[in-house]
């Protein structure tokens, strides 16, 4: 058994990332210890008592972002002190920042890790750089695209030098880390997250989901997050019993984006809708819950009929894995973890990078009759048995006591 020091920048929200963690630290065989710059009171409860808060010598970790905060919250992960002694495993959260922890402290553990969910988006994913381009002003992404990206690549590429070993979350964050030359291939390693598997009992069985139609967008609700392109795609397949869920924890600086997103769209009747008239009508078809609870999550993926996920390019993406698990198909583009996570025609449909695409996705999976959607939730459950909990911390652990030999 190894000491594992665990370090992830900021814990606010209930994310994939805090998610890893919290399923890996009660199972894993190692002695673990999870730090973090920040923690919030709006993440897993029972990951608030397990996080340490590790100590900064300059600056502040917080979750507010603009070119100020950001600044600040670099320094002091730059400026941070963990407790590690020279026989530990330093276990780095690795999704931009947090590469950056301990710097000029220079952690002397036996080995450093990376766990990779993503290197930094903005940066190493053209998809995620165009749609950037698009929201920025002109002067703003000139500086971001000639100045930003250019030192921050110098800068990652020497930090990640540091590293033993690497830990990627899918194929398409590998991929990203090789394009972006930070590391070579023989000391990368995937390990997809998993999902715990919902078992049916006769009480609720798969027919009542096919007779309800809720189709449910779920997950975080950020601009990134492309969760308008879901809502025009459900709104023009004018399905007229269905209706769309738009469920995720918002946090402060999305606020304008959620607020957004129910002005144009809650409300909006199928029968109706057009691209250039999304009004509120009697009768709802498309309806918002921000930050829902444990239990309204829980019932959501166990009532809803399919669900749609909606990021272009996500490096890996619990949500898809969860639905799966929860005997649901998904509707996904054909990019990304999705792309590695759901079998088209098999667990779900896989789409081009399109509304029109998503739109008929939607409406083949709501005209394919009960038979064919009962196979989709049963060989949609049965795939996502390969990405269990469990699974996940034996394999994680097993590259710990392999690199700490």
């Amino acid at each position: 058994m190894s000491k594992v020091v665990i370090y992830h920048p900021w814990i606010y929200l209930k994310g994939g990332a805090e998610k890893v963690w919290l399923e890996y630290s009660e199972r894993s065989k190692h002695d673990t210890k999870l730090h973090s710059g920040y923690v919030g009171s709006d993440t897993f409860q029972a990951l608030i008592p397990i996080t340490h808060h590790a100590t900064k010598c300059l600056g502040s970790v917080t979750v507010k972002r603009n070119l100020f905060n950001s600044l600040l919250s670099l320094l002091a992960i730059v400026t941070t002190h963990l407790s590690i002694q020279k026989n530990d495993i330093l276990l780095i959260s690795s999704e931009g920042f947090g590469d950056f922890v301990g710097l000029l402290r220079l952690c002397r553990s036996k080995k450093t890790i990376a766990f990779a969910h993503t290197p930094l988006k903005l940066v190493y994913d053209d998809t995620t750089l165009a749609s950037t381009k698009a929201r920025l002003s002109a002067p703003a992404f000139f500086v971001f695209a000639n100045i930003i990206k250019p030192l921050y690549k110098i800068f990652n590429r020497a930090i990640w030098k540091r590293y033993d070993f690497i830990v990627a979350n899918s194929h398409e964050t590998k991929r990203r880390i090789l394009n972006g030359k930070l590391a070579e291939e023989n000391k990368i390693v995937v390990i997809h997250p998993g999902a715990k598997l919902v078992e049916r009992n006769e009480s609720k069985p798969i027919s009542d989901k096919y007779k309800q139609q809720q189709f449910l967008i779920a997950g975080r609700i950020m601009i990134q997050k492309n969760i308008e392109a879901g809502i025009e795609a459900f709104l023009e397949a004018k399905l007229n019993n269905a209706t769309l869920v738009v469920a995720g924890h918002c946090d402060a600086k999305s606020q304008t984006y959620l607020s957004m997103l129910k002005a144009k769209y809650a409300g909006a009747d199928v029968n109706s809708y057009t691209n250039n008239d999304a009004k509120n009508h009697v009768n709802p078809k498309v309806s918002f819950i921000s930050n829902p609870n444990d239990t309204q999550y829980s019932d959501l993926f166990d009532e809803s009929y399919c669900v749609i996920f909606t990021p272009l390019n996500e490096d890996w993406g619990i949500v898809p894995v969860e639905a799966m698990a929860n005997a649901m198909p998904v509707i996904a583009f054909n990019r990304g973890g999705p792309a590695e996570s759901v079998i088209h025609e098999g667990t779900g449909l896989l789409c081009e990078l399109n509304t029109k695409s998503m739109k008929n996705a939607i409406r083949t999976i709501s005209t394919c009759g009960e038979k064919r959607y009962v196979e989709y939730c049963r060989q949609a459950q049965k795939h996502a048995k390969q990405f269990t909990w469990q699974d996940f911390t034996q394999k994680l652990d097993n590259v710990i006591s392999k690199v700490s030999q």
